[in-house]
């Protein structure tokens, strides 16, 4: 199957099947979290995208927002990118960055300077293996 040089070799529908299932993306997820992690052939996970929204709340500057991914990554976070939603009075001078990351737990810095974030929630992405 891997080989695909010629049209004389016959293969099963097994082996099609067997193949088709290896290389495969699952996605899992709940209202606030979720994650879409893609396998190789072997079934070994290369690649985790995860992502989520947290609550609506008021935010002053410096605030640290603690988030928990849906599931950890298996050896390390690579990168994560975080956004400010404003909901009904929010601040457009308002930003947010990620501060530290784990595999298990993400740290998101909220930064603003005039005054109050009101009611907004943080929309982030991370993705790692």
């Amino acid at each position: 199957v891997n080989g695909g040089i010629d049209n004389t070799t016959a293969v099963t529908p097994f082996q099609l099947k067997t193949k088709m299932e290896a290389v495969r993306t699952q996605f899992f997820g709940t209202a606030s979290s979720w994650c879409i992690k893609h396998y190789d052939y072997f079934g070994n996970v290369i690649l985790m995208i995860q992502g989520g929204k947290t609550v609506n709340i008021d935010y002053v500057s410096d605030t640290i927002v603690n988030i928990t991914p849906y599931t950890a990554f298996l050896t390390e976070c690579w990168n994560v990118i975080a956004n400010l939603d404003s909901v009904g009075g929010g601040n457009p001078n308002g930003f947010c960055a990620c501060s530290a990351r784990t595999t298990a737990s993400i740290q998101i810095r909220v930064y603003e300077y005039t005054g109050t974030i009101q009611q907004a929630g943080i929309s982030w992405i991370a993705y790692g293996r």
